[in-house]
């Protein structure tokens, strides 16, 4: 069964970008709302987190479309055999 969506738009689904969103919302408001060494902390944290999920991503949309490759290459190699 081909797979119509790229790689890209499997990774990047509306859920993960909503959750990355509301991670930068959540690490802007902290940093930018407390003045303490505390605050600049978790801040940053929730910034990298975000960061971090993002990175995931990418690597998912590659491994996708590994994936993708490799089951085309199957195809191929059973239409011809």
């Amino acid at each position: 069964m081909p797979e119509t969506r790229s790689p890209w738009r499997r990774a990047f689904s509306a859920p993960l970008l909503a959750a990355v969103a509301v991670l930068i919302a959540a690490g802007v408001a902290v940093l930018v709302l407390t003045g303490s060494n505390l605050g600049v902390g978790v801040g940053a944290g929730l910034l990298g987190v975000a960061a971090v999920v993002l990175v995931g991503a990418f690597f998912l949309a590659i491994g996708y479309g590994e994936d993708d490759e490799r089951a085309r290459e199957e195809r191929r190699r059973r239409a011809g055999a």
